[in-house]
């Protein structure tokens, strides 16, 4: 859901996303091997690791899964997290990254929940995004300075956010769109956590490349960072369409959540319906078309329970549990064969059949 993985008793909850990354809950495909698959495969179980493809240090099985063109990330189901980097047939146990009930994973960076509120990070740092007070790239988990009490993490490309229980939102790392979201923007480095000043009550948030969404505990939706392909939801596109501090936005219904990728924004209403907005080239909105939007749009999916977008599609569990997946086909996304045999895209939700 929204890129990201949500802790246990947390109603809303991590979510990340830079273009090419993706975090994402449950028993998903992660294989150490080159080549595509047009058809879902499952991950090794606690039971069957030893003659799996994918193996996980200790025996177990992932309970979330994150990447980068670099790295890749897994959270197994006791809080441990494990590291494979690119081509590896094996993942390792990250020393000092226990305890973890969520990730959130950047352009090259990575942020990890701890149960007792604090978080980790570790990856590229040199906008400040690993929040350690300097631009030192770091291979091993280092504290955020200066956060307790935080329920969620969010990462978008170079830029780092975390929601505390008190609602309050703090962010750090780049901030050349704004998207520090303080009402202005700027090529330095903030290598330590901010307070967000005007957002409060706030209860979900999803990162992208340079924009930012999040959503308030009465279900407000507010938005900001680059706007350029219409994924802030205002009405507007282009070159001065950014904002660089929070802008609530029109809705016709509560929002129980929010997912982000690249330049497209996604929400799920109280009455489970989909909304998405921004860039739409692939089709990834769902909407049937490939036209951009620039106002929150009813995706044709119908009612939803989640929503997890990848960098030119998502996928969407509806509320008979059927998972639909819409956008590129180019890696086999849909469930499809490869192109020319199958579809290059769809810009209409198709059912995924699982084998």
């Amino acid at each position: 859901r929204g890129r990201g993985y949500f802790p246990p008793g947390n109603q809303r909850g991590a979510a990340s996303g830079g273009r090419n990354n993706s975090a994402v809950k449950g028993t998903m495909t992660l294989a150490p091997f080159s080549g595509h698959r047009s058809m879902p495969i499952t991950l090794p179980s606690r039971r069957d690791t030893a003659a799996a493809p994918c193996h996980f240090s200790g025996g177990r099985s992932p309970d979330c899964v994150g990447a980068t063109s670099q790295a890749s990330w897994a959270l197994d189901a006791t809080g441990h997290v494990h590291e494979g980097s690119s081509g590896a047939g094996s993942f390792a146990a990250v020393p000092g990254a226990s305890e973890i009930v969520a990730m959130a994973i950047g352009g090259a960076h990575a942020l990890f929940l701890r149960a007792d509120g604090a978080v980790l990070s570790l990856g590229a740092n040199d906008r400040g995004q690993l929040g350690t007070g300097d631009t030192v790239s770091r291979t091993d988990v280092a504290a955020v300075a200066g956060l307790q009490d935080i329920v969620a993490v969010a990462a978008g490309q170079e830029t780092s956010f975390a929601v505390a229980a008190d609602g309050l939102v703090y962010a750090w790392g780049s901030n050349d769109s704004g998207q520090l979201g303080v009402g202005d923007e700027d090529a330095f480095a903030h290598p330590e956590p901010l307070v967000i000043p005007s957002l409060v009550d706030i209860a979900g948030i999803a990162a992208a490349r340079d924009h930012v969404l999040v959503v308030s505990r009465e279900g407000g939706l507010l938005s900001w960072g680059e706007g350029s392909s219409g994924q802030l939801g205002h009405g507007s596109s282009g070159i001065l369409a950014s904002k660089t501090q929070p802008v609530p936005l029109d809705l016709e219904a509560r929002a129980l959540d929010v997912a982000a990728s690249g330049n497209t924004s996604y929400a799920i209403l109280a009455d489970g319906a989909l909304l998405g907005w921004g860039q739409n080239n692939s089709g990834q909105l769902g909407l049937g078309d490939t036209s951009a939007r620039s106002k929150p749009t009813a995706c044709l999916v119908g009612k939803v329970l989640a929503v997890g977008p990848g960098a030119v599609g998502a996928q969407a569990i509806d509320a008979q549990g059927v998972l639909f997946a819409w956008g590129s086909n180019g890696s086999g996304q849909l469930s499809q064969p490869l192109p020319p045999d199958g579809p290059a895209r769809s810009s209409s939700p198709v059912e995924v059949l699982w084998p």
